[in-house]
């Protein structure tokens, strides 16, 4: 693309280009973007074009030392910034080895991993990419009736067509008076003999967990019980340190979910 395309502007003996973004929206649709919110930092991109996935993370400073876009100088030099960017442009042929990527990349040893925006990106992304691949594979809410669209729950019907996994506890996919742990429990195991399909999923239950001494359990579902604590960890600190001394319950893709109840 030619970025005179993407910059307009009139000739003038002073060139001054300060924005990414139209860089950014030419490489394909945005999905999530977390910028830096500071006079440097970085920019995190997820993206769609004609069905592939794609990431770029790039950094940028407060003047034309410390930032490539505002030491363009030319056109040239903004033809150049633009063609290196388009090519650091990762992509994935579908959602599925993007979610791949964003699950079992090292994110703890990238240098900004210690940052809430890059946290706050991968779990946005993770959320969004997971959503995409039950919509392929229609791991829609068994409660909804024959046309798709409308609910055949008693509660919440608006807030279950919205959903992809309608596991929401004392939500749309548990009918009025039943115990929404059970719902839970059985959602998940839905869920779980539709993924074993495509991944060797597991759930892993941890009992007894105490959040200001009241007890209660973990649930998640992951291909192995490292990631699962990695995305405790994510999730909630606290959980994380209470559970990852203690052995969970495995549940096998095609069995149902443990479900405690009454705590303890």
């Amino acid at each position: 693309m030619n970025v005179r395309d993407l910059y307009p502007q009139r000739d003038s003996d002073y060139f001054s280009v300060c924005s990414y973004q139209p860089m950014i929206d030419s490489f394909g649709s945005v999905l999530v973007q977390v910028d830096d919110q500071d006079y440097q930092g970085d920019t995190r991109v997820l993206l769609e074009d004609s069905g592939l996935i794609g990431l770029i993370i790039f950094g940028w400073g407060s003047c034309s030392g410390c930032d490539a876009l505002q030491a363009c100088q030319s056109f040239d030099d903004l033809q150049s910034l633009y063609d290196s960017m388009k090519s650091r442009v990762q992509w994935w042929e579908s959602a599925e080895e993007a979610l791949d990527y964003f699950e079992n990349h090292d994110w703890a040893g990238d240098y900004s991993c210690h940052s809430d925006e890059t946290r706050d990106f991968v779990t946005q992304c993770k959320n969004l990419l997971a959503a995409k691949v039950a919509e392929k594979h229609d791991y829609s809410c068994p409660s909804l009736d024959g046309d798709g669209k409308s609910c055949t729950c008693k509660q919440n019907p608006a807030d279950c067509g919205q959903r992809d996994f309608c596991h929401e506890p004392g939500g749309c996919c548990c009918e009025e008076g039943h115990d929404p742990v059970e719902a839970l429990g059985r959602e998940l195991s839905q869920i779980n003999d539709r993924l074993v399909v495509e991944q060797p999923y597991q759930t892993y239950v941890w009992e007894g967990v105490c959040c200001d001494y009241t007890p209660g359990i973990v649930v998640v579902v992951a291909r192995s019980v490292k990631k699962a604590l990695e995305l405790v960890k994510e999730q909630d600190r606290w959980a994380y340190d209470e559970v990852k001394g203690i052995d969970p319950i495995v549940c096998g893709p095609r069995s149902r979910v443990f479900i405690v109840k009454g705590g303890g």
